[in-house]
Order: structure tokens, then C-alpha cells, then sequence
């Protein structure tokens, strides 16, 4: 005997389908990245897009879109909901009266804190590395803090002193040379001023501080961290950030590979000496040369992310307005000694004596106030 089962089509229109495709992926959503609102917290600013609209937002505009919400809505302060970040929150204060507010509680809410986690993401540390950063942040418990000693190590290092001011020799002395190779390598009367100023600058300060084994020895390593600094934001905020940010990613993970080369080298052996006590402090706690290479790259950020700007900023407004040009070559000329020797005509100038420039002074510090990231609450 045999038994037959009739099976009928079951039609489902695309409109249909497409509903409950959409449905259920904001059903997804839902559960992975909705946070509830405490009522003590500050009100929130709801994405245009539910869940995924401040990403997008980032994403495209970055920093500039913190800045267009807040002209936006006029708030003191305000929260985001934002999946990726720590926490799944950021808050942004306009107020300065909350600053200082802020700043007054440095135990409850701590700049090192904020600073550590960020870091973590932004280097892509190991879970061990990661651990060690955040224990003892504030270093107020009586056990080793990584990330403290490595702070005050560096603020002590880069205070007024001869180790200061040997960096800052290296960095000149690289400045002048590297620029002559770049021109004399172009062979042109024209370049574009960012990228020049940027890799310029970038063999400056990794030269001072890296020592004669900097792994920033070519200009296509200064453009893969340019690639990495551009979008520090979208790889602290945004999940799975070798897709969402693969140039970044990409860019950040080949200067790691240069500098597990440095590491391994023993390069901080003969860098400046913040550099070699920061990683004796790395060593301590027993962090992989991967690890270490990982921090290297955050020290470089640190202390470039508002060099480049600043810089082809200043020369930007210097030689773009006739009137602010001859005001500053009248007031350098003075300055530069001629002389002459066997090889020919010599130019010399005490860099030093650019600091008593006041034309030079104020759009210096005019092009880092307007151009500059976080120097407010840093300093």
C-alpha cells in the first residue's frame, strides 16, 4: 500500500517578505545594541536612522558630527547611544561650567580612564595588554599601574631639560634634511603642502624619538599611518573595524609590523630616553613585542596628532596671504647669519629664536586652537 502526500505551494509576495526582513533585522538590532535610558543621565539626541544613524553619522563626517549635533540642539550636554563604543554611550559636554564640573571629579570621572579604554581600541591590544593597561589606571592603589607610570614617565621626559632639547635637535636636523631629499627627490616647483608637511613632520618627531632605528624610513610607511590617523574615530567606535574601517585598519596594522621589527631590534634601546623607560615599564608587565609595537604606534599619535594639522595649518595661512607673508619674512630675515666657507654660501639662523616671533607665535597657536583635537581638556 502505498500512501502519497500532496504538498501545496505556499506563495508569499515580495513585499512580504521584504517586511519581515526588515522586521526582524530591527529586531536584531534591538537586542544587540539598545540602551536604556537612566533618568540621570543626560537626555539623548536620537540617530536620524534607529541604532546605526550616529555610526553613519561618524562614519561620514567624524568629528564634525559631535559639532553639527551640538549647533543643532543647543544642549549643555547630551548622550549618544552609539554600539561599538565602551559602554555603548559617548556624552558630550558644551557647557564650559560642566567642564570644569567634570574636571573637578577626577576620581569619579577620570580622563586616564577614558584615555586607557580608547587606547586599547585604537591599538588593537591583546586581551592580556588590555588588562594590564586598565588595572590601576589612576595608579591610586598600591600596586604597579601600566598605563600610569607610562603617563608620568612621559610628562616627566618631555619637561624642560637636555633630553628635550637633543630631541629637539634630531627633529630639526631631520626636518631640514628629509625636506631637501623630498624636493631634490620630486624634481618639481610644486607639491601638495599636506602630504609634504605631514611625512616632513612625521621623520621630525619619529627621529627624535625613535633614534636611528625609526621605522618611519620611507614615505610610503608615513602615508599607511596618515591612512591610520585619519580615521582614529571610526576604529575606537565602530565593531568589526577591519571592515568598517579597512583603510585605517590596514594602514595602522603595517606600521604595527614595522615596529615589531623595531622591538625586536631592541631599537628602544637606543631611542630617546622617555622611550627607553616607557618600554623597561612595558617590560615589566610582561608585554609580547606585538604588544609593545601596538604602543609604540599610540606614543607616535600622541604626540603627532596635532603636529601635522597645526603645522601645514600655520604654513597655509603664512603663504596663502600676501600681507602675513611679508610680515613674517620681514620679521625672520633679522635672524638668519650669512656666511661664507670653502664650500660656499652658508645660512644659518638659532631656531630657538623662532619662539620670540610674535607674528610667527600667534598663528601658530591661532592654527591650533581652530585646528587642533582635544588640546582643550588635554592641556
Amino acid at each position: 500500500m502505498t500512501i502519497g502526500y500532496k504538498i501545496e505551494a505556499i506563495s508569499i509576495s515580495t513585499g512580504v517578505v521584504t517586511l519581515l526582513v526588515i522586521g526582524g533585522t530591527f529586531v536584531i538590532l534591538g537586542a544587540l545594541f539598545s540602551h536604556k535610558h537612566d533618568p540621570q543621565e543626560p537626555p539623548y539626541i536620537s540617530p536620524t536612522i534607529p541604532y546605526i544613524g550616529h555610526l553613519i553619522g561618524l562614519l561620514m563626517k567624524r568629528y564634525d558630527y559631535y559639532v553639527n549635533l551640538s549647533n543643532k540642539n543647543k544642549l549643555p550636554i547630551y548622550g549618544l547611544a552609539i554600539p561599538g563604543l565602551p559602554g555603548g554611550r559617548v556624552y558630550i559636554i558644551n557647557s564650559p561650567a560642566l567642564v570644569l564640573a567634570v574636571q573637578r571629579q577626577p576620581k569619579k570621572l577620570s580622563f586616564w580612564a577614558v584615555e586607557a579604554t580608547f587606547a586599547v581600541g585604537l591599538a588593537g591590544l591583546s586581551k592580556y595588554a588590555e588588562k594590564e593597561l586598565q588595572d590601576n589606571v589612576t595608579g591610586e592603589e598600591p600596586r604597579p599601574s601600566l598605563f600610569m607610570d607610562a603617563m608620568q614617565c612621559m610628562h616627566q621626559k618631555l619637561q624642560p631639560s637636555e633630553a628635550l632639547d637633543q630631541m629637539t635637535r634630531i627633529g630639526v636636523d631631520s626636518l631640514l634634511t628629509r625636506s631637501i631629499e623630498m624636493f631634490n627627490h620630486t624634481g618639481s616647483t610644486s607639491f601638495e603642502l599636506y602630504r609634504w608637511v605631514n611625512i616632513a613632520v612625521t621623520y621630525a618627531v619619529t627621529d627624535g624619538v625613535f633614534g636611528p632605528l625609526n621605522p618611519f624610513d620611507n614615505e610610503e610607511l608615513c602615508d599607511a599611518y596618515l591612512d591610520f590617523e585619519e580615521n582614529t574615530v571610526g576604529l575606537i567606535s565602530y565593531p568589526w573595524s577591519s571592515i568598517t574601517c579597512a583603510k585605517a585598519y590596514a594602514g595602522r596594522e603595517r606600521v604595527v609590523a614595522a615596529f615589531e621589527k623595531f622591538q625586536a631590534a631592541n631599537g628602544a634601546q637606543r631611542a630617546c630616553e622617555f622611550q627607553r623607560k616607557g618600554n623597561t615599564h612595558t617590560s615589566k608587565h610582561n608585554l609580547s613585542v606585538v604588544d609593545k609595537a601596538r604602543l609604540d604606534v599610540i606614543n607616535v599619535n600622541a604626540i603627532h596628532s596635532n603636529t601635522t594639522p597645526t603645522a601645514s595649518c600655520t604654513m597655509y595661512h603664512i603663504f596663502s596671504d600676501p600681507v602675513v607673508l611679508e610680515e613674517v619674512r620681514a620679521a625672520v630675515l633679522p635672524l638668519v647669519e650669512i656666511k661664507m666657507d670653502r664650500h660656499g654660501l652658508i645660512l644659518e639662523m638659532n631656531v630657538g629664536k623662532i619662539r620670540e616671533v610674535p607674528i610667527l607665535s600667534s598663528i601658530l597657536h591661532e592654527s591650533l586652537r581652530h585646528y587642533g583635537s582635544g588640546t582643550g581638556l588635554a592641556s
